[in-house]
């Protein structure tokens, strides 16, 4: 697990996890994505990455457990809120296999004047 690496630390996870069979990005076109939690209360985030399937989420930044049921994942983490449209979520989901195969990240989004704005993994790039 690397903190702010969600593609790449659900990409790892998939490789492992028989019962994730789907990778879901969530975001929007303004790229302002509220993800609620029970300890750490709400985050904004540009975009986030999970991966599902047999009825469980699998949300490593998440302080619910690893392979929660996705019941609670939808009340505790997306929540039950109205939300403006500009915070409105959209949803991709890509197979398993299909995410295994064809994700490619050179980490350039993670850039900033030529320096990393969160540490990189340890592993290399995907």
């Amino acid at each position: 697990y690397q903190r702010c690496y969600c593609e790449e630390n659900i990409y790892k996870l998939l490789e492992l996890e028989e019962d994730a069979q789907y990778c879901v990005f969530i975001s929007n076109k303004a790229r302002k994505v509220p993800f609620w939690d029970p300890i750490k209360d709400v985050v904004v985030w540009d975009y986030h990455v999970i991966a599902c399937g047999k009825g469980k989420v699998f949300d490593l930044d998440s302080s619910l457990p690893i392979g929660c049921h996705w019941k609670d994942y939808v009340r505790h983490v997306l929540g039950g809120h109205q939300l403006p449209e500009e915070y409105q979520r959209m949803y991709r989901i890509v197979e398993k296999q299909a995410y295994l195969d064809t994700l490619s990240s050179d980490r350039s989004h993670m850039l900033r004047d030529g320096k990393y704005i969160a540490e990189p993994p340890a592993w290399e790039c995907i």
